[in-house]
């Protein structure tokens, strides 16, 4: 019996999966193995035989015609991703779903932002509900402190301007940083008072410190 590549409206008939000897698949991946909004994930054809060619259907609105094809996803959800191998005389099509997940937000506070000399100073990051876990960067050279709470202590031993980074996980791995300064330096003195400046013993001396005045 003679097979017949059949068309309806200009449109193949897709037949299963398995047709005829003939398998159809596809691979997906991304850059950095997440999948976390927004997101670019490559499709690659792994079709059995050579194909005359292939529409993808990307399940955001966008398709392509080439072996390996990249679509982006700008919102999380999952995505039903439809792959059709146009063959001689068959056309066979799969689906795949690509989920997409969230990707947290965050900031991050300091109960103090200016210290006159090392000390604690303590952190609060809040966010997203479904983060699960904070990676602290304290900006002083120290390890990374990682925590199941949002909020986290250090103390400084020297004088500089920190920079301090929180990153925000969620159990998909997804992630996003917030950042904040602490400035630790000692007090300047530019000036003072002395009344009297001079007199005889014994005298009563009263000292007024003028500091640097504000930037």
């Amino acid at each position: 019996m003679n097979r017949a590549r059949k068309s309806i409206a200009g449109l193949l008939v897709l037949f299963p999966f398995i047709v005829f000897g003939q398998t159809v698949d596809f691979s997906f991946s991304t850059d950095d193995g997440l999948y976390c909004s927004p997101q670019r994930v490559t499709f690659t054809q792994n079709c059995s035989g050579t194909p005359d060619g292939f529409i993808w259907r990307f399940g955001n609105g966008a398709s392509g015609i080439m072996p390996v094809q990249s679509a982006t996803y700008n919102s999380p959800g999952t995505y039903a991703v439809t792959l059709i191998a146009i063959y001689a005389d068959i056309a066979i099509s799969v689906t795949k779903n690509v989920v997409i997940n969230p990707t947290p937000f965050i900031s991050l506070f300091a109960d103090k932002r200016e210290l006159c000399q090392p000390g604690l100073v303590n952190f609060t990051a809040s966010g997203s509900a479904f983060i699960t876990g904070y990676e602290w960067d304290f900006g002083d050279g120290s390890p990374l402190v990682t925590t199941g709470s949002g909020t986290a202590g250090h103390t400084y031993t020297s004088y500089n301007e920190f920079v301090v980074t929180v990153k925000g996980i969620s159990g998909a791995g997804c992630s996003s940083s917030a950042t904040d300064t602490v400035k630790i330096e000692r007090f300047s003195i530019t000036d003072g008072l002395i009344d009297p400046p001079g007199g005889c013993i014994p005298i009563d001396v009263s000292f007024e410190v003028i500091p640097d005045p504000p930037m």
